[in-house]
């Protein structure tokens, strides 16, 4: 497999992660494992240098024309710091993205993933999220979501959307069998609340999920693993485009035009201790306005 660096910098993201998610972006069914061989430097012709992958050798894979842009999975989402929300105590690993490339640009978005503490040598099927999105128009709504599929795929993975209406922030689980607009998920996580505010430009949201990294619909079944020590996670925004924002199983959420991208998640720090405490925190649930 030979993937050109041409935006991947110095190492942004762990080169064995790299060669692993070409095949599974591209529907091969090939997940991230510790033990994959290390890639090498190799050449294509004229000298543009690659990254030669040996374990699927056969495969060129040319990033302009790959199904999923591969540049901006490396590339436009970066490590950040620990960061220890002061209202909660919770600490979470962040990732940010907001610019870098036409598919990654868009508002800020930041995402951070506290895990149970054992998580990382027993698989969990629970985190406690943190969604920090952009608010493109506060007169007219529009969302950001996440993907918890094995490639951070919009498709037969479990979505979740949030977005901000009257100073409330909605949530609802999705599920996509192709490129259109998601249907609500029929499986079992389930989503509390734990905190929610607004900030100039932004809405953040810190949340339990439960069942949320395996799940089944339509017969169609999915999982990651946390003690595989990595995560491949998608995330998708719009700055408009959503309709029946009071109702969330009826929402209606158009094509994310506010930045979209996959990025590799490095699971170190993110088990915590004090998990099980910051779990049993929760806030009331969002009153909804559904019609018939």
């Amino acid at each position: 497999m030979l993937i050109m660096p041409s935006t991947l910098g110095p190492r942004p993201l762990d080169e064995m992660l790299v060669c692993s998610l070409v095949p599974t972006l591209g529907s091969l069914g090939r997940t991230w494992k510790h033990e994959a061989p290390e890639p090498h430097r190799g050449h294509r012709p004229h000298g543009v240098p690659v990254y030669v992958c040996p374990e699927t050798p056969a495969l060129v894979v040319l990033l302009a024309n790959t199904p999923v842009d591969l540049q901006q999975a490396a590339a436009q989402t970066a490590d950040a710091a620990p960061y220890k929300d002061a209202e909660t105590g919770i600490v979470f690993k962040t990732w940010s993205a907001g610019s870098g490339g036409a598919s990654a640009a868009g508002g800020p978005f930041t995402f951070g993933l506290a895990l149970p503490e054992d998580a990382l040598t027993k698989d969990a099927d629970e985190y406690i999220g943190l969604l920090r999105c952009h608010i493109a128009n506060n007169a007219v709504p529009g969302y950001c979501g996440l993907s918890h599929g094995e490639s951070g795929q919009m498709t037969q993975a479990l979505l979740l959307m949030a977005w901000p209406f009257n100073g409330t922030v909605y949530t609802s689980f999705r599920y996509a069998t192709g490129y259109n607009m998601p249907v609500p998920y029929t499986g079992n996580a389930t989503l509390t609340q734990i905190s929610s505010t607004f900030k100039a430009g932004q809405f953040e949201l810190i949340y339990r999920c439960k069942g949320c990294f395996s799940w089944s619909q339509g017969g169609t079944t999915g999982s990651v693993s946390t003690k595989s020590g990595n995560l491949v996670l998608g995330r998708a925004a719009a700055k408009t485009n959503l309709h029946n924002p009071a109702c969330p199983d009826k929402a209606f959420f158009g094509f994310h035009d506010n930045g979209y991208g996959q990025w590799g998640a490095n699971l170190e720090g993110t088990a915590q201790k004090d998990y099980a405490k910051w779990a049993a925190m929760s806030i009331p649930t969002a009153a909804t306005e559904c019609t018939k």
